[in-house]
């Protein structure tokens, strides 16, 4: 996460949005010109992290960025 430098945290994937965050803005971007570029989408995705300390409780907040790895199993 941006908060934490290098530090990795593990959970389970409780669940995963059904469509990306373009598809519930206002005003969705309209490409009618036909120019294809690629645009940044957000899924939303709910972790439950499993064995948090005190400390990193009071770190994490809504909104932070992360890289994440899914392995199923």
């Amino acid at each position: 996460m941006d908060a934490y430098s290098g530090k990795k945290f593990h959970g389970v994937v409780d669940s995963v949005g059904s469509a990306t965050g373009s598809t519930f803005t206002l005003l969705p971007p309209d490409n009618s010109t036909g120019n294809f570029t690629k645009v940044v989408q957000r899924v939303p995705v709910k972790i439950d992290l499993t064995d948090l300390s005190k400390e990193d409780i009071d770190r994490l907040a809504a909104g932070l960025s992360a890289v994440v790895d899914i392995h199923v199993h």
